[in-house]
Order: structure tokens, then C-alpha cells, then sequence
């Protein structure tokens, strides 16, 4: 009887320690698995590879179809200009299409200062009215787009030709042209049927 206690006492301990070992690797093994991905090797940590863990699962990109830098006035207006100044919109201050009292102060200004306007942003106005894609050319064909609704006489740069040329180096609208006759200008001296006096005859 002796010896079946000291078995007993013997495979209780056993059990014990077995156990206690089976525990202490299951949870050495359970604290590795949990904390084997915050090493990071160097390439993983480029922003690259962080923005592509962390993006959505699906992009939606809306697209008018045009290529950016070929979009002409109407379309950037009719995409992103038009929720400011539609003749319907509601945002406080930001001139409506058509409107001539509220463009005019603003034309005074002139072209390149509405140009230079809408590309930087002002008051609440964002760079490029929001439109992160498009190019100092689309923002100048736009303003010439609005502020000729209103009683300007501005010139867009290339409208429909794909640019990436800045604004500035478009000739001011409101400068006049070097080949346009002058106003003044008497009639060609050469021609004699050109002079209002040959004209009376």
C-alpha cells in the first residue's frame, strides 16, 4: 500500500510539472505570435508601403473623361466651378455666374490678378476652386469663362490645346493686340479708294 502512495504522489508531480510546462510554452508561444508583426524590416516602413497597408479597398476616381490640361472654360466650370457660382449657389461673396454687379469690381482687377486669385485661393475660395488636378491654363480658361458671362472681354489661353505653361505667360486680355489696327489711324495713304474722300465720289 505503501508503494501505490508514493505512485500516486509521484504521477501527481509529474502531472504537475508537465503541465505547468505545457502552460509556460503556450504562453511563451502565444506572446511570440502576437508580437512577430511589430518588427518592421526598413523597406516596410517607407510611406509608400505604409499608405498601401492602410488604403481603402476600393478608389474611386470621377473622371470627365478629358485629359487634364485640355479641359476648355465651360467644362471646368460646369465640374468645379459651378458649385460656388451657379446662378442658384448659395456661398456667401463668390460672384455668380452671369451676374454683372458682382463680377464687376472684380474685373476691374483685372485678368491676372482673378488668375492669380483663383489659383492660390482667396478668402474662402480654395487653390484651384478645390480642383487639385487642374492646370494654370484650366484656371485661367475658367475665369475667362465666368467673367465673360458678366461683361469682360477676356482671352483664355489655348482653349482645348493640352498646356502645363503657368498663366502669367499669357498675353493679358485687356492689353491690346500689336497687329490690331489703332483706332486712330489714318487710312492707307497708297490706296486712294480707302480714303472716305475717294469713298464720297
Amino acid at each position: 500500500m505503501n508503494t501505490s502512495c508514493k505512485f500516486q504522489r509521484g504521477s501527481a508531480a509529474t502531472t504537475l510539472i508537465y503541465g505547468l510546462l505545457i502552460a509556460v510554452l503556450v504562453l511563451y508561444f502565444l506572446i511570440r505570435l502576437m508580437t512577430s508583426g511589430t518588427r518592421l524590416a526598413p523597406e516596410d516602413a517607407s510611406d509608400i508601403a505604409v499608405n498601401n497597408r492602410i488604403q481603402s479597398v476600393g478608389i474611386v476616381k470621377v473622371s470627365d473623361g478629358v485629359e487634364p490640361g485640355s479641359r476648355t472654360g465651360e467644362q471646368v466650370f460646369q465640374k468645379i466651378c459651378i458649385q460656388c457660382h451657379d446662378t442658384n449657389a448659395t456661398i456667401q461673396f463668390s460672384p455668380k455666374l452671369g451676374n454683372n454687379a458682382d463680377w464687376a469690381p472684380r474685373i476691374a482687377k483685372g485678368y491676372e490678378t482673378l488668375i492669380q486669385n483663383a489659383i492660390n485661393g482667396f478668402n474662402t475660395m480654395p487653390a484651384r476652386g478645390g480642383g487639385t488636378d487642374l492646370t494654370d491654363d484650366e484656371v485661367a480658361r475658367a475665369i475667362a469663362f465666368m467673367a465673360n458671362q458678366s461683361g469682360a472681354n477676356f482671352t483664355a489661353p489655348g482653349e482645348g490645346e493640352a498646356t502645363d505653361a503657368p498663366a502669367a505667360d499669357a498675353p493679358a486680355a485687356d492689353a491690346p493686340a500689336a497687329d490690331a489696327p489703332a483706332a486712330d489711324a489714318p487710312a492707307d495713304a497708297t490706296n486712294p479708294e480707302a480714303t472716305p474722300e475717294a469713298n464720297a465720289q
